[in-house]
């Protein structure tokens, strides 16, 4: 439980301090894709409304920090007239998290990763998740949920996309886990592994929906950013942008995160923070805002 302490410790800090305030929304074999928006550049917007175009114009020739400042600011103005609201959809009032892991893990990692998720089971961060409701059906989100010990694992290292993403769950659920409604599927892609939609340029994580065998099914990626991407010739410090407290001011990067890893300290933030959306938003007609943000998004501002 003190390992666990430091670690809400260590949410709390990470979530309010990463730029990780807008979304990206894209298809996946017809459905959408919440995307959490990190340090956008202007090559890199794509499938974009103009209204979030509008919303990120200000932001796109910045650094990192600079757009966090802008934000911040932004946000902190509209806070008492842009309540979260609810939308009439469903929320998630029971859970399982089943484990994904994609690319070259240590046992240690993933050890992190599952004793983070069981002791935030029923933790109080949780339970701010258990004060949303639904009408439709009548029920409210649960402060508990089980972590299933049913893993499943692809060893290759090659970057992957959202489709990719999506038959990784395919073929975890023809392997050995089941096929539920009511869990939340993470696929968790190891150190240097790309995601080519813009992991590292445009989001840390994404969650979304759709269908496997025609049972609606919930799914999230997180990648571990303890090392850097390529895409169409650009290269992207990963740690800079979706890990930024673990820098030093000399670029080089502090070893002493709440578990002494990086990566995966950086992660349990991400996996929070699509956590907490996906049961209060699960087929994007929960819980958001006039912008379309949800819960996790609006805590960071």
């Amino acid at each position: 439980m003190q390992r666990f302490s430091v670690l809400v410790a260590f949410v709390c800090f990470v979530v309010c301090r990463l730029a990780v305030s807008k979304f990206v929304e894209t298809d996946n074999d017809g459905k959408r894709i919440r995307k959490s928006v990190m340090d956008i550049k202007p090559s890199g917007v794509k499938n974009v409304s103009p209204l979030q175009a509008g919303k990120m114009e200000e932001r796109l020739s910045k650094s990192l920090r600079g757009a966090m400042k802008t934000e911040s600011n932004y946000y902190y103005s509209h806070t008492a007239s842009n309540p979260i609201n609810y939308n009439g959809g469903p929320v998630m009032s029971s859970l399982t998290v089943y484990l994904i892991w994609y690319g070259t893990w240590s046992s240690s990692d993933q050890s992190l990763i599952r004793q983070f998720l069981q002791g935030f089971s029923g933790s109080p961060y949780m339970n701010i998740n258990a004060q949303y409701s639904s009408s439709n059906p009548t029920a409210y989100v649960s402060s508990t949920f089980t972590v299933s010990p049913q893993e499943y694992s692809n060893p290759s290292n090659a970057y992957v996309s959202d489709y990719d993403i999506y038959n990784l769950v395919v073929s975890a659920t023809n392997a050995n886990m089941p096929l539920d409604s009511n869990g939340l599927y993470f696929v968790l892609t190891a150190a240097g592994v790309g995601e080519t939609s813009g992991f590292c340029s445009q989001y840390c994580g994404w969650h979304t929906y759709n269908y496997i065998r025609n049972k609606e099914i919930k799914y999230s990626f997180v990648g571990n950013p303890l090392g850097d991407v390529t895409y169409g010739g650009s290269t992207y410090s990963c740690i800079n942008g979706c890990a930024v407290n673990y820098q030093r001011s000399d670029g080089t990067i502090a070893p002493n995160s709440p578990n002494n890893s990086p990566g995966v300290d950086a992660m349990l933030s991400v996996v929070v923070h699509e956590l907490s959306e996906t049961v209060t938003d699960p087929v994007f007609n929960g819980y958001t805002d006039v912008y379309g943000s949800e819960n996790g998004g609006k805590s960071l501002r």
